[in-house]
């Protein structure tokens, strides 16, 4: 519910919003968003499924839902990283950065290029997703359906360019943002005297601190998920997980699934455009009542 409430609220306000919070971060912010909700939005399905001890949906479902949660691995994971790229550019190269964004293909060619990149990493997982129709009953189960070398190498595949390989680059990216932040440093191609960019810095500082926040917040609720399918992956092939990492997996499913509620709530604390957002759409809504 809050999941699917907060995401909601962050993409509604982005598009009520005036032109001052239409700013590059804030529209990979909206991508992530959307990810967000797409992620939690079929949550109920699921838990009809568990409630019902079946899969009544049909094998089309099974298959897109499943992929769907593939995709928000790579796309929360991808815009993140695109998020920290565009950061360390507009504070460390806001020369590049300014002539990269004065073509006004590059934010919607690099927001398709991401999604594209997060649809074709899945297909796989849109192949072999099927239902199960258990024999002599009428109950179906959705799954993933995959066994062998080809799975293994798949779910290798996922840890190293959904988490893995993003992870590193955000952190060695972070460290020389943080650097800038403590006031060590300064971007090397500007100086006091360049007017223009200096209410851009500032603007991008308080990006920063706002990119940076996510970034540790995905880190921490997403490594235990990962650290979980690492350790499952490293088993033996016929050897079962037993019941303590069977918790341990679920348990850091649903912290995985918290920070899709706790973005939104680190968007409005930490970004004056969407808390500003937040109030007059409040307002808007209480003068209706």
């Amino acid at each position: 519910f809050f999941g699917v409430l907060g995401n909601l609220l962050v993409i509604l306000v982005y598009f009520r919003g005036s032109g001052r919070l239409r700013t590059v971060t804030n529209t990979y912010i909206l991508n992530v968003a959307i990810s967000d909700l797409l992620y939690v939005i079929t949550v109920p399905v699921f838990l009809i499924s568990i409630w019902s001890n079946s899969w009544p949906f049909g094998e089309f479902v099974c298959k897109l839902l499943l992929s769907k949660g593939a995709i928000h691995r790579f796309a929360s994971s991808l815009f993140l990283l695109v998020l920290v790229v565009d950061c360390y550019l507009s504070l460390l190269k806001p020369h590049l950065a300014h002539g990269l964004y004065k073509k006004s293909w590059t934010l919607p060619g690099v927001v398709m290029l991401t999604w594209a990149v997060c649809i074709a990493s899945v297909g796989p997982v849109f192949y072999h997703a099927s239902t199960f129709s258990v024999p002599n009953a009428d109950i179906a189960h959705c799954d993933l359906f995959w066994n062998g070398s080809s799975r293994e190498a798949y779910i290798w595949f996922t840890i190293l360019f959904a988490f893995i390989i993003p992870t590193g680059l955000k952190i060695a990216l972070s460290i020389p943002l943080v650097y800038a932040l403590s006031g060590a440093t300064t971007s090397e191609e500007s100086s006091p005297s360049d007017g223009q960019y200096q209410v851009f810095q500032e603007r991008n500082k308080r990006s920063a601190h706002l990119i940076l926040t996510l970034i540790v917040f995905h880190i921490l609720c997403w490594l235990p998920l990962w650290v979980s399918l690492i350790s499952v992956n490293l088993l033996p092939q016929n050897e079962m997980p037993d019941n303590s990492a069977i918790l341990f997996h679920m348990i850091s499913g649903c912290l995985g699934m918290a920070n899709t509620v706790l973005n939104p709530f680190i968007y409005f604390k930490l970004s004056p455009e969407f808390s500003s957002g937040l109030s007059e759409l409040m307002t808007s809504i209480s003068t209706i009542f």
